[in-house]
This record gives C-alpha cells, structure tokens and sequence, in this order.
C-alpha cells in the first residue's frame, strides 16, 4: 500500500492505538447481553459471544443449542417450543428480502450451571437467506435480567415489522396468505384499491376480493379495526 494511502487508511489498521483511549476495565459495553449467530439448518452457532460464561456458566466451547434447550426451565419449554414453531411458520411463508424486515422476540427462564434461574430474554433476526429463499442464518441478542422474587412469566410472543415499525398480532397476520399481507401492508401505507391494483399487476376486482377476504379471516368489521389487531403497541 503506497506511503500516502497507508496514512490515511492508518485509524482503520491502528485498533491498539484507539482501545488505549478506553476504559480497560469495562470488557463489554453491554454487560447484560450476550450475542449468537445460528446456522438454521446444522443448528449449530457460527459464533458466540465470549462472555457466555459469565451467564450460563458454561465456555463457549462447551455451550450448544442443546445446552440451551436442556436448560430451559422446565415450565417455560413447551411455551419456548411453541414460540419457534410459530416463527418457522411464519418464516417458511417469506421469501429473500421479506426475511429481514422481521425480527422475533420471547422470555424464559434459563436455568444456569452455577447461577441458579435467570431470565433469558431472546430477539432475533434474518442474516443471511439461502439461494432458495429460507432463513440460513440468524442474528441472535439475548438481555440478561436476574429473576426477581416477584417476576411473573411473559408468554408473549412478537413478531416486530421494522419496516413499517410496529410489533405484529401473530393470531391476526398468520391467517391471512401471502398475497394478502402484501395487500394489507399497501393499505397500511395508504394505497387504495386502484393503486394496488396497478402496482401489483391486479384487477381491481381482485383486489377488492382480497380486501374482503381478509376483513373476514381477521373478524374486523373495517379496515381501521383490523389494523388496530394487528398493531400491539
């Protein structure tokens, strides 16, 4: 690399220099969580954060994705279950792109090796989609909390849009076909019946079926009560 190029490129090759500058006795800047990427297909972590252990009580090479199910709490398992195969269903219905406008998130109770029970609150999202259009890889960020003498168990499930930035009522969207979210998500938007008709290579007639359709699957009387199911927050 030539001299000049080398000097402006130096703050991207000099870490040393820039880690000096912080405060060496923070090792994580978020101590509370810790990160795994999963190969959704060999179920195994392409990587795991190194402060697993100081959670878990296990090394990283010693935690796997069966160490984190056998360790679920025994009253959060079948909820846990239920949760991943909600999301497989849900996922198995998105093709390339949609995957990374969702990420999922749910709570439970790990029991850990030397810790006792803490709560385990998991999020994730697309990485990389394969040549097929299934999820190959996910991003995965769990928070941390102790569990409090009082804490109550969240069994709830969501499914956040982070296009159109709400959290999704997966009993409502799930009922309706692919092309139907598509058709929701263009009135969510404001389209009329007209506009989707035209962007989608639709009749109108078409999409007016679709629009009753889906108002029935989703028991709304309009088109305002169904998006007020839909949206949770």
């Amino acid at each position: 690399m030539e001299d000049s190029r080398k000097k402006m490129w130096d703050f991207w090759y000099n870490h040393n220099e820039y880690q000096k500058q912080r405060n060496e006795s923070v090792e994580y800047i978020h101590s509370n969580i810790f990160y795994f990427i999963l190969d959704c297909y060999t179920n195994e972590f392409d990587f795991l954060s190194e402060n697993i252990e100081s959670f878990a009580g296990y090394s990283v090479k010693e935690f796997n994705i069966d160490v984190l199910i056998d360790n679920i709490h025994e009253d959060d398992q079948e909820f846990v279950a239920n949760c991943e195969r909600l999301s497989i269903d849900y996922q198995n219905t998105l093709f390339y792109d949609e995957h990374f406008k969702y990420s999922y998130s749910y709570s439970f109770r790990f029991n850990t090796r030397d810790k006792g029970c803490l709560v385990f609150n998991l999020s994730y999202e697309a990485l990389e989609v394969n040549n097929q259009g299934y999820l190959a890889k996910s991003l995965v960020r769990v928070k941390v909390e102790e569990l409090a003498p009082d804490y109550r168990v969240d069994r709830l499930f969501s499914i956040y849009d982070k296009t159109n930035a709400i959290s999704i009522n997966f009993n409502n969207i799930n009922k309706l076909t692919k092309r139907e979210r598509e058709i929701l998500d263009l009135i969510n938007k404001g389209l009329t019946s007209a506009e989707i008709a035209n962007k989608l290579f639709l009749s109108k007639m078409t999409v007016d079926t679709h629009r009753r359709n889906i108002l029935y699957k989703t028991d709304s009387s309009n088109f305002i009560d169904l998006l007020n199911k839909i949206k949770t927050i």
